[in-house]
């Protein structure tokens, strides 16, 4: 099997796709000539470390008696994207990609399914990494920093919010019920940057810094299925001792106190 699951007991996914070590046999890698991407998003390296911080985080979960459900993707990003559509997701000679592809999207897909249907709602954390911030933890939300400042919220990422009113999805992207006040809580000591801000839309914590807010495939069609936040993390988090740390706790504490009772 190319992706390792795991079952969970609540509404939420870690999910991991672009630091797997195994390549496809006697498949070339990926390059813009073999999957007709010629744009600037085409990427074949890794996002490193991510896999062991969201095995790390599952286990610190678990180990505080909240099982997430677990999905991490086995193959190189050199080989294939999960994180974009198929036709540029891998080469299109490659019939074991793209049966992988189909295959890894399948099982997320039904059990997102599976999570609706037992508790109602869903929520996915993906983790990623980049290469030009540093010393920050980055949460998008398929909203670019120009829609947060103007208040259009309509394209966000977490669909049980998405009728709300703006003064209420406020809360869930940047305030008291969002992810990054409770990020900000647990990473106090460890000084690490978050954005959105915490109750600070207007800060230049960002300023000259490229800000990932989730465009890609994954937020695109799942946002449309259930909640789904990305979680970039610059290459310096990615290897500090305590990263997973406090992904886990942060996690604990916004789903007993925020998710899984109040959105």
């Amino acid at each position: 099997m190319n992706y390792l699951y795991k079952k969970g007991n609540c509404s939420l996914i870690l999910l991991n796709v672009h630091d797997g070590s195994n390549k496809f046999l006697n498949c070339i890698s990926r390059h813009k000539k073999n999957i007709n991407e010629f744009d600037n998003y085409f990427v074949d390296k890794n996002d490193t470390n991510t896999q062991l911080i969201t095995l790390n985080t599952y286990n610190l979960m678990v180990s505080k008696n909240l099982k997430p459900y677990l999905l991490i993707n086995k193959i190189h990003r050199s080989h294939k994207d999960l994180n974009r559509n198929i036709d540029k997701a891998c080469n299109k000679n490659c019939s074991s990609c793209k049966i992988h592809y189909n295959s890894f999207h399948d099982k997320l897909e039904k059990t997102v399914e599976s999570i609706k249907k037992k508790y109602g709602k869903c929520f996915i954390l993906d983790i990623h990494g980049n290469a030009h911030s540093d010393n920050m933890i980055q949460l998008g939300y398929n909203l670019p920093i120009s829609s947060i400042k103007k208040n259009l919220f309509k394209d966000i990422s977490l669909n049980s919010v998405k009728n709300k009113n703006y003064d209420e999805i406020k809360k869930y992207l940047y305030g008291t019920k969002s992810l990054s006040y409770y990020f900000k809580k647990n990473s106090v000591n460890s000084k690490i940057d978050i954005y959105p801000v915490y109750n600070n839309i207007n800060s230049k914590i960002i300023q000259n810094k490229k800000y990932y807010h989730g465009k890609q495939y994954l937020i695109n069609k799942y946002s449309n299925m259930c909640d789904i936040v990305l979680l970039e993390l610059s290459p310096d988090v990615r290897f500090k001792y305590n990263t997973a740390t406090i992904i886990g706790n942060t996690m604990l504490n916004y789903y007993n106190r925020a998710y899984k009772k109040k959105i």
